[in-house]
C-alpha cells in the first residue's frame, strides 16, 4: 500500500533520511507528490523504524525533489 505526500510537506517520505521505497509524481514537469510505502522503514536520523507519515526535527529535503 502506498501513500502520497506533497513535496513541500515535512514528512519522513520527503526526507533525505528515509530508506523506504518511494517515487516522484510530476505535474507540469515539476515534482508534485512523493509516493511512498505506508509500511514502516528504517530512518538513519532517528535510528529506528518509522512510517512515511511521521516527521522529526532532523528533517531535510530529499535531494531528488525541488521544493517550490
Amino acid at each position: 500500500m502506498t501513500a502520497a505526500y506533497r513535496t513541500a510537506e515535512k514528512k519522513c517520505a520527503t526526507c533525505r533520511w528515509w530508506n523506504g521505497e518511494r517515487g516522484i509524481e510530476f505535474r507540469a514537469n515539476k515534482p508534485f507528490y512523493v509516493k511512498a510505502s505506508s509500511s514502516g522503514s528504517t530512518c538513519m536520523a532517528k535510528r529506528g523504524t518509522t512510517t512515511a507519515a511521521n516527521t522529526c526535527l532532523r528533517w531535510a529535503a530529499w535531494e531528488k525533489i525541488a521544493l517550490p
